[in-house]
C-alpha cells in the first residue's frame, strides 16, 4: 500500500506539478529522486540515526541491526545502478498516462 502512495505521490509532482510531458526529463527527475532517497536513507538513517541508537524499538532489542560502511556504500551503488531500469521503466508509464489524461 505504501508503495502505491509513493508512486502516485512520484506521478504527480513528476507530471502534474512540474508538468514533465517527455520521457528523458521526467526519468531524469524520477531517477534523481529514487536517487537521493537511496543515499540519504543508506548514510543518515542506516548509519548516523540507528547506529547512534538515536532510537529504540523494544521488539528489536539484541537484533544486530547496525550496518558497516562498506556494506552501506555498497549496497547504495548497487541500488543506484538497479534504480536506471526501474526510474526509466515507471517515467515510460508516467509518460504515456499524462498523453492520455
Amino acid at each position: 500500500m505504501v508503495f502505491v502512495i509513493l508512486i502516485l505521490l512520484l506521478f504527480v509532482f513528476i507530471i502534474i506539478v512540474n508538468k514533465r510531458q517527455d520521457f528523458k526529463t521526467a526519468f531524469m527527475e524520477l531517477y534523481l529522486i529514487l536517487v537521493i532517497g537511496n543515499w540519504f536513507d543508506g548514510i543518515v538513517i542506516d548509519k548516523f540515526w540507528v547506529s547512534q541508537k538515536s532510537w529504540i524499538i523494544p521488539e528489536t532489542i539484541g537484533i544486530p541491526h547496525i550496518k558497516s560502511w562498506s556494506r552501506i556504500l555498497i549496497g547504495r551503488a548497487i541500488g543506484t545502478i538497479a534504480y536506471i531500469p526501474i526510474a526509466a521503466l515507471i517515467s515510460f508509464i508516467f509518460v504515456h498516462i499524462s498523453i492520455v489524461l
